[in-house]
């Protein structure tokens, strides 16, 4: 199951056997794939049914919707008319450990931020990953796409240092986030919505907190809230206190702009 060079690159022909590919190894693919296909066999007399999930084989969305779509934000002025007079940009990203396809936006984005006057070297990408390990240059390349993370400068959040204190939210989380995001002139987020088994779903103000967290702020909402208040849950949001706290932070934030992303089985985005 080891990704990378230790990767099959050919797969043997049964003569007697169900099949099924699936998507293995995320962002571990060949040549930028980001994913691995592995097909695994079954006994010809097994009785075999392939539970997708919902939106599994959704059409990928062109860069031209994807554009079309990032350019009616809700709620929002466009992100060319937010950036126009602004002279520093922080975006943040999240990990690995999350499928987001951030490398499916950043082309559009970096696009509308130079026609919006921003210069490169004002630009800058944090991982957003809370209490995670770093990220290295060529996980970074994965999850912004390479040419982005090369052209751009990023770097990795930290929760024991480079933290200001914001407030504290009504359920007594004294927030303390990366200075550095917060000092930008402009402040935008990517995540990904996925299913979550505790803050209802993904994306969204968990870029914040736990995102850009210091670890006492995020020890807080995870233990304090998650193991008292017990709300929390999969797919619920509107009565889930780990999730309504985690809101509020991202409020604190001031986050002028979130693109968050649903994809298919593969990665691949089918709305923004």
């Amino acid at each position: 199951m080891a990704a990378g060079p230790f990767q099959a690159t050919a797969i043997p022909q049964l003569d007697k056997a169900k099949s099924v590919v699936i998507p293995t190894h995320e962002f571990a693919g060949p040549n930028g794939a980001p994913w691995i296909e592995e097909r695994l066999d079954f006994p010809e007399s097994w009785d075999l049914h392939v539970m997708d999930m919902a939106g599994h084989n959704k059409p990928v969305l062109t860069a031209q919707q994807i554009a079309a779509q990032c350019n009616t934000p809700i709620g929002s002025k466009s992100l060319r008319e937010l950036a126009e007079g602004k002279q520093t940009v922080a975006i943040s990203f999240d990990d690995l450990t999350r499928t987001t396809p951030a490398f499916a936006v950043t082309p559009w984005l970096m696009s509308e931020l130079a026609k919006a006057g921003i210069q490169d070297e004002n630009v800058l990408f944090i991982g957003s990953f809370g209490t995670h390990r770093a990220m290295t240059q060529e996980e970074v390349g994965r999850k912004l796409g390479p040419d982005v993370a090369k052209r751009y400068a990023w770097l990795n959040h930290d929760v024991f240092d480079n933290v200001k204190e914001v407030g504290t939210t009504t359920r007594g989380n004294k927030i303390l986030l990366n200075q550095t995001f917060l000092a930008a002139d402009l402040k935008i987020c990517i995540s990904g919505v996925k299913v979550h088994q505790d803050a209802g779903y993904g994306g969204g103000a968990k870029a914040i907190l736990p995102g850009l967290a210091a670890l006492p702020t995020v020890e807080y909402n995870h233990t304090q809230i998650l193991t008292k208040v017990r709300t929390t849950g999969p797919v619920r949001i509107f009565k889930n206190d780990m999730r309504l706290d985690m809101i509020e932070a991202a409020r604190m934030a001031s986050v002028d702009y979130t693109l968050q992303i649903l994809y298919n089985g593969r990665l691949r985005p089918t709305q923004i």
